[in-house]
């Protein structure tokens, strides 16, 4: 297991080098973030210059069309030809950063469509695009949102409706990004989810409850949480994906080495 980092929670430019020296230097060894905001040549750079891994991509879908007007959601089906374009241009994109994972979002609840239309929506579009990126062995990521304190309009919210997706999509290129900060909030029992689904999780998000802002502080604990997932045999990268309450070099030293015990196999992250 080891940590990577989001970085637009902690660098206002990814597409500049010192964010990804500064991570480079606190001893991270992946990274992700929103492929539409970066200028791809310099990324490339820096990943070569640094030898982190590009860990997954965001960017595809919108948390909403209101916040993110260039991005389809994936709950509406008129925009399901959008969502193919998009996967099929960040598919250009993760070849090229040898990234194997894109993180995708349901959208907003709709109003005028009832909700099995909607999750009938989400399951068909991952369907189509599956066929795309299993070519290409890369993985969707699907991730279930918090709607009670971040995104309150998001339609996928609920990890047992998110892994009930996941199964009627049927491929092992469509997994679940289980963000432990999300799940808390909206539904909690964190470590019997995780026990029960694992193989249908293909990667983490965390972040401290409540707040959002290092997972070493709140009402969780994190080294339980984590050692936990270890113990369970998964052994991909845990992303912190959370806002710093101070300096973000020093945010991201702190928690690397709080939890740089973790069953001692956190490896040099």
């Amino acid at each position: 297991m080891k940590l990577s980092v989001r970085l637009e929670f902690f660098f206002k430019d990814v597409s500049s080098r010192y964010g990804w020296d500064i991570i480079n230097k606190v001893g991270f060894s992946g990274c992700e973030f929103s492929w539409r905001d970066v200028n791809i040549s310099n990324v490339m750079e820096y990943k070569s210059t640094y030898s982190l891994d590009v860990v997954a991509l965001g960017g595809t879908t919108a948390i909403s069309r209101k916040e993110f007007p260039d991005r389809p959601e994936l709950a509406d089906p008129s925009q399901r030809r959008e969502v193919i374009e998009a996967t099929n241009e960040a598919i250009k994109i993760a070849k090229r950063l040898e990234c194997s994972q894109l993180i995708v979002v349901s959208g907003d609840r709709i109003t005028s469509i009832n909700h099995s239309k909607q999750r009938e929506s989400i399951v068909e579009g991952l369907k189509e695009i599956a066929s795309f990126t299993e070519k290409e062995n890369i993985t969707i990521l699907l991730e279930p949102l918090n709607s009670l304190v971040d995104h309150k309009s998001n339609f996928l919210s609920s990890s047992e409706e998110a892994f009930a997706i996941i199964d009627d999509v049927g491929s092992e290129k469509v997994k679940i990004l289980y963000d432990i900060y999300h799940m808390q909030i909206v539904e909690g029992n964190i470590i019997q989810t995780i026990e029960e689904n694992l193989g249908k999780i293909g990667y983490f998000h965390i972040a401290g409850v409540p707040g959002r802002h290092e997972p070493t502080e709140g009402e969780l604990d994190y080294r339980f949480v984590l050692q936990k997932i270890v113990e369970l045999g998964y052994d991909g990268y845990i992303c912190l994906e959370y806002s710093p309450s101070f300096d973000p070099e020093e945010s991201l030293r702190l928690v690397k080495k709080g939890f740089s015990l973790v069953s001692g196999q956190l490896k040099d992250a």
